[in-house]
């Protein structure tokens, strides 16, 4: 189950390779101690890769941000350019405004940029990215910047970034310059399970979400995490997706003293709502029961089960033990009122058969049986581990 929020914002999941929140985990750790160390070296070029919608670029900015002043950096994409518009690309990068010029003349003055860098502060760094789509001719052009030296050092830092490993194709004796001056590679890993759970509750409470449990549950964090792999890009893009899927469903808003706490969308076939953890919604209070009521979607239309809860439930201000909902029903329990929300849903189901509350009632305490399970063999591999 997803909820949403009144006042969230899904621009912290659309930030791109530049968020307003870094939030580190082990493989960006480790990309940053590469970064760092490829840079220390005289000859230092390094060679970084990981698959589409992994964090590259949002690691390579970070570490550029957080370079000392006196080191100048760029960034280009190299991707398709001709060697003019690679060269010009470059100078722009480093802060030059140049009009298009020769190939001769903007090469020059790139060497002469970074020798005089080198000699009076420190080497710049130059990061390409996708050197695996540039062409040819602009491939040698980096070949002949990778050879410019001052003394006993080159006089620019590189970092070579690609999709994949590069191994195979600086192989290549068009690309020695690059080969001999190779310090070291990386590529960068997937987050984990509990990363990807770090990872959305952080970027959640930096949006100003005090419990982000009540936007993403920790199933369905598992579950964005099986769907992307752990890739930071495409975590956003889907919990992007989701939660945009999820307003276009009958959603319930849940309230206490006329305070709205959260908007519960109906993503999952069945919601659980109770005081116990093992519920899809948590409510700490004496006067809700540990399994209280159910919340289904049957062949288009949503019921309300009580799960035989000791206060009771109601509808309207009646009581009810099984109950077909439409827009605009207000459910009330203890001191909780869930409003309904769903303008498709005009006419109440007709789901009044006795039978029913029984059937509904096996499949709430079926599906509490499953969760619990689960929980026990994940408290069980947590003390194995």
């Amino acid at each position: 189950m997803m909820l949403a929020h009144a006042n969230f914002d899904l621009k912290i999941f659309q930030d791109g390779e530049s968020p307003a929140k870094l939030i580190r985990y082990r493989s960006l750790r480790e990309a940053d101690t590469f970064l760092r160390l490829t840079c220390s070296y005289d000859h230092g070029l390094g060679l970084f890769s990981g698959p589409r919608q992994s964090g590259k670029m949002t690691a390579i900015r970070s570490f550029v941000d957080h370079l000392p002043d006196d080191c100048s950096a760029g960034i280009v994409d190299g991707a398709n350019l001709d060697v003019q518009d690679f060269l010009l690309a470059i100078l722009r990068s480093f802060g030059f405004e140049l009009e298009a010029s020769s190939t001769n003349v903007l090469l020059n003055l790139i060497k002469v940029f970074v020798v005089r860098q080198t000699t009076a502060h420190k080497a710049p760094l130059l990061v390409i990215r996708n050197l695996n789509r540039m062409k040819p001719e602009t491939l040698h052009t980096v070949c002949q910047l990778a050879q410019v030296r001052v003394s006993s050092q080159s006089a620019l830092r590189l970092i070579l970034v690609s999709d994949g490993p590069l191994d195979r194709m600086i192989s290549a004796p068009e690309l020695g310059a690059i080969r001999s001056r190779k310090t070291g590679e990386h590529e960068l890993g997937p987050m984990t399970r509990a990363e990807t759970a770090y990872y959305l509750d952080a970027k959640l409470r930096h949006a100003g979400i005090k419990k982000p449990e009540s936007i993403i549950s920790p199933r369905i964090a598992d579950d964005v995490h099986d769907e992307t792999g752990g890739r930071p890009g495409l975590i956003d893009q889907c919990v992007v997706k989701r939660l945009t899927a999820a307003q276009e469903r009958p959603r319930f808003v849940l309230t206490k003293d006329g305070e709205t706490l959260a908007t519960i969308n109906l993503t999952d076939k069945r919601v659980l709502i109770g005081r116990a953890d093992s519920n899809d919604v948590v409510i700490n209070s004496t006067f809700v029961s540990r399994h209280h009521i159910m919340l289904a979607r049957e062949n288009g239309a949503t019921v309300l089960t009580d799960l035989n809860s000791t206060n009771g439930t109601c509808v309207n201000s009646r009581k009810v033990n099984v109950r077909g909902l439409r827009d605009n029903d207000v459910i009330s329990f203890g001191d909780f009122r869930i409003k309904l929300l769903d303008p498709s849903s005009r006419q109440r189901p007709d789901v009044d058969d006795p039978s029913l509350a029984d059937t509904s009632t096996m499949l709430a305490l079926d599906d509490i049986r499953r969760r619990y399970e689960h929980d026990k063999l994940k408290a069980q591999m947590a003390e194995v581990s």
